[in-house]
């Protein structure tokens, strides 16, 4: 389901029912580095999914995106 959510996909007791299967052998490999990855994650069902951004703000933004991807680039003195 492309449309799944964070806490949905990991509460699945069956993880292989997420994926078609079946799986070439990296596939496989990759697969099973998730499930030792879901176990360790501790999920509170009371939580909704958020997301933070590296530059500290819940609300997304394509400039400010754009800026932290290039904040280190110095474009010719010509063109500042």
């Amino acid at each position: 389901d492309k449309n799944i959510s964070v806490l949905k996909f990991l509460t699945n007791n069956i993880i292989e029912d997420q994926f078609y299967l079946p799986l070439s052998e990296q596939a496989f490999q990759e697969f099973q580095s998730l499930q030792v990855l879901i176990q360790g994650i501790q999920v509170h069902e009371g939580n909704k999914d958020s997301w933070q951004s590296i530059w500290g703000s819940n609300n997304y933004s394509s400039k400010k995106f754009y800026n932290f991807s290039y904040i280190h680039v110095r474009p010719p003195e010509p063109f500042l």
